[in-house]
């Protein structure tokens, strides 16, 4: 997790793990899968979130920025994150920071139904071998300006 703190308060947060690529939102019920057969497994962004007053100045695009640093340190070419999809201005934040959705990965609508859940729809953003440097040194700024890593 990175933690963005101003003034002592936490002000932005996101997470970073490794989850299976298979478009569910991690904690959900998955099918079973032969012990046998590979799972490709990818960095998965979660839980980014900024204070109110501070959004729509950058610190979002700058944590997103910072996970996607320690995907490329991990050795990921890719990262994805849900996001609602019934929410357009963040799917358009998205967008703007070149995430494409992955429809084909959306619950199907019996499945919301069961589980009381809202659609979200999966995205991913390739991360160009030359952003790599830079999104490292994103990960290493948010550390050094009082942002911080928890």
């Amino acid at each position: 997790m990175l933690c963005a703190v101003e003034g002592g308060s936490v002000v932005g947060v996101v997470e970073v793990s490794i989850e299976p690529r298979d478009g569910r939102v991690p904690g959900d019920v998955r099918p079973l899968h032969p012990p046998w057969a590979p799972r490709e497994r990818v960095a998965y962004v979660s839980n980014l979130a900024v204070v109110s007053a501070l959004r729509g100045k950058g610190l979002g695009r700058r944590l997103l920025r910072a996970a996607e640093g320690l995907a490329a340190r991990w050795g990921h070419g890719e990262v994805y994150l849900h996001a609602s999809a019934d929410q357009p201005k963040l799917l358009r934040f998205y967008a703007d920071q070149d995430y494409a959705p992955l429809p084909e990965f959306d619950a199907p609508q019996w499945v919301l139904a069961l589980s009381g859940r809202e659609q979200t729809r999966y995205h991913c953003r390739p991360l160009d071998s030359r952003d790599v440097e830079s999104l490292a040194a994103a990960a290493d700024a948010m550390r050094r300006t009082g942002q911080r890593r928890a």
